[in-house]
């Protein structure tokens, strides 16, 4: 018995620089093919492909047996457009991903010009005339990439793996922006019902070799769905990188290349809810005067804020009283709210604190008190010798001294919101 014997050949393509990069088979034994052409070309009985001479991605329907083209789908940019992955999803459809430059065109789907050179799209079609259903962009680096990775989940979503670099969109998901300037990597799902943007994480490193041109690059591989909760992705890093915000940093000198798993994040609620316990917003006691500096921790990296001040980040500088709330968006999609109430009292911050008590019933320093004292503030009172002699969870200005002789004592005050640190501590006769 023969092996390895070629048995037949078709070409695609014309006088310009054509390839194909993908193939699946179709329920009745035809193939669905993907890549590039380059205008002018024929396809068989099809109509020739003719207009602008800049690379165009495709997706076509081929009998192989027959030599015969059924049909053949283009995805036309103002410069460059390359097919790279082409699967087929549960219900029998088609979907491909690739490049493109400045905007593309999809017979009447038209998809953004991104915020860099290049940027993926995912595309769907039916297989029996290969029209398009839907199609979505994101992404952007400034050169073409490799291959990437596509894959099919068990409900029909669509997840991609590929390259952007500095900042990026994709669909409503909060912006993303490459830990350097070189090309990072982004691993997405999409909608298989209409192609929006559901989930998004990344993966990438600093950028700091310089050994050669490329040196910091790091380049999306395969992608293979395991199921309906995990993936599992391959690529190679140079230098040091991160997958997600929890792994890493794996590092290498040169390149090396990696295999990982990644669990689907839960869905996301339908509405702006609280925040998980995490995420929370706490005072900066750095600066004393009169603002205060509220920042947002716990929010997971690539993250947007939006305060209901106007202000965005995940700082907010404050002079007033109120309650400040901050909604985040991760890149989940998901949208959750925090709040933090600013008192007056916390805006007035402790600017002197007395060091002697005389409890003498003279009216005058009978009792240690602090002015403008933030509510809260927990207080400890020790001897010369480190011995506790008083505490409580609140002062509220009591102490007295009470059967304590007169002597040297060391007091600490404790309260997130105190200035100029959040612990407070000196001597009192």
């Amino acid at each position: 018995m023969n092996t390895g014997q070629w048995l037949q050949a078709l070409s695609a393509g014309g006088p310009g620089a054509d390839g194909v990069t993908d193939i699946v088979s179709l329920a009745n034994g035809d193939l669905a093919v993907a890549g590039t052409l380059q205008a002018p070309i024929s396809l068989g009985k099809l109509p020739a492909i003719s207009g602008l001479t800049v690379p165009r991605a495709f997706v076509a329907r081929l009998d192989l047996t027959r030599a015969q083209w059924h049909w053949v789908q283009q995805v036309q940019s103002d410069s460059l457009a390359q097919g790279q992955c082409l699967i087929k999803l549960p219900s029998g459809d088609l979907a491909v991903s690739g490049s493109y430059m400045g905007t593309a065109r999809l017979d009447a789907l038209t998809l953004p010009r991104g915020l860099g050179r290049y940027s993926s799209f995912v595309g769907r079609l039916r297989p029996d005339d290969g029209q398009w259903q839907w199609a979505a962009s994101g992404g952007g680096t400034g050169r073409p990439l490799g291959h990437g990775g596509l894959a099919a989940m068990p409900n029909g979503d669509v997840v991609i793996m590929n390259n952007y670099a500095g900042r990026s969109r994709f669909g409503t998901l909060p912006e993303v922006n490459s830990t350097s300037k070189n090309p990072d990597i982004f691993v997405g799902q999409l909608s298989g019902k209409d192609g929006q943007w559901q989930w998004l994480t990344t993966a990438g490193g600093n950028g700091n070799g310089r050994d050669y041109e490329f040196a910091g690059d790091d380049f999306a591989g395969g992608i293979h769905a395991l199921d309906s909760r995990h993936l599992l992705v391959t690529g190679t890093f140079s230098n040091a990188a991160y997958l997600g915000f929890n792994l890493g940093p794996l590092a290498t000198k040169i390149y090396d290349g990696f295999v990982a798993r990644i669990t689907l994040p839960a869905a996301c609620p339908d509405a702006v809810v609280e925040a998980p316990a995490p995420v929370r917003i706490v005072v900066d006691s750095t600066v004393c005067g009169p603002e205060r500096t509220l920042r947002v921790v716990g929010a997971e990296p690539g993250s947007s804020f939006g305060w209901n001040t106007g202000a965005t980040g995940p700082v907010l500088t404050v002079t007033t009283p109120g309650v400040y709330t901050v909604q985040i968006s991760t890149l989940a999609g998901c949208r959750y709210q925090t709040r933090y109430t600013q008192t007056a009292a916390d805006l007035a911050r402790p600017t002197s604190l007395p060091n002697v008590i005389t409890p003498n019933a003279d009216g005058i320093n009978d009792r240690w008190v602090v002015r403008a004292l933030p509510a809260e503030t927990r207080l400890r009172i020790f001897n010369r010798w480190g011995r506790l002699v008083y505490q409580t969870q609140s002062y509220t200005n009591e102490w007295a001294a009470d059967g304590l002789a007169a002597d040297v004592y060391y007091y600490v005050l404790e309260n997130p919101t105190l200035c100029p640190s959040p612990r407070l501590k000196a001597g009192l006769k």
